[in-house]
């Protein structure tokens, strides 16, 4: 089975895996905390940013695109238990691609989701630009 969206609940989880994405709060720097809870009751932590300039860029690279939910994934982040990176971040691709914009909701939106380079918090102008030139 897979992830399921339900908006009545505000659920997005997959009940064969014992997996739930948890959408946490958004703070003022744009910066958005989710959780994968695991059937262990172990929180693997995740963060996504809202980077105004990098969401108009990609806009203006994809415009056929009507309604886009665009992720960007800050590259600290948990490892679910007996998965590896590439699994982990395949399971947060495969919630937040069901999640859309609200668990399902728009149901015609297209969801795209970028990691940040691993490192340090990049800086500057236009940090960003790597990530869309993959």
């Amino acid at each position: 089975m897979a992830f399921i969206a339900d908006p009545a609940q505000r659920r997005t989880f997959d009940p064969e895996r014992g997996l739930e994405l948890i959408s946490g709060p958004t703070h003022p720097d744009g910066l958005q905390n989710w959780w994968i809870l695991c059937p262990n009751g172990i929180r693997v932590f995740f963060e996504t940013v809202w980077e105004q300039d990098f969401i108009n860029e990609w806009r203006r690279l994809n415009p056929e695109i009507a309604k886009p939910a665009i992720h960007l994934i800050r590259s600290l982040r948990g490892i679910i238990p007996g998965h590896d990176r590439d699994e982990t971040d395949a399971i947060i691709i495969e919630a937040l691609t069901v999640f859309g914009g609200f668990h399902g909701n728009p149901a015609d939106s297209t969801v795209i989701v970028f990691f940040e380079p691993p490192g340090p918090f990049p800086l500057g102008h236009r940090w960003w630009k790597s990530i869309l030139e993959r």
